[in-house]
């Protein structure tokens, strides 16, 4: 079985939270992460949002297990694993592709 690409997982990402963008947790989320802002240090800080999106709602967290994430909750992120380190680029490709562009 192949690795899938960060492309790929972000339009993953993309697909699991797009239903979500009007609920409170995650517009809560997307006004955090633009408050960070967009840069490569932030990147950590935004999956960090990302988790707390899933702990603020259960059917965020859901989707996202669905799509075959896991439990991007309770995820470790010192040291990242190599798995946790490409969710977390991928989840900030999928924010400068389809969260910037608005």
């Amino acid at each position: 079985m192949s690795v899938p690409s960060e492309s790929d997982l972000a339009d993953r990402f993309f697909a699991a939270l797009e239903p979500f963008e009007h609920t409170p947790p995650a517009r809560r989320m997307r006004v955090r992460i633009k408050d960070h802002g967009y840069n490569v240090i932030d990147e950590r800080k935004h999956f960090r949002e990302l988790q707390k999106a899933c702990r603020e709602s259960e059917e965020i967290a859901q989707a996202l297990r669905d799509a075959g994430f896991g439990e991007i909750a309770t995820m470790g992120l010192v040291p990242p694993s190599p798995a946790t380190g490409l969710l977390v680029n991928a989840f900030n490709r999928m924010v400068e592709q389809h969260w910037m562009k608005q």
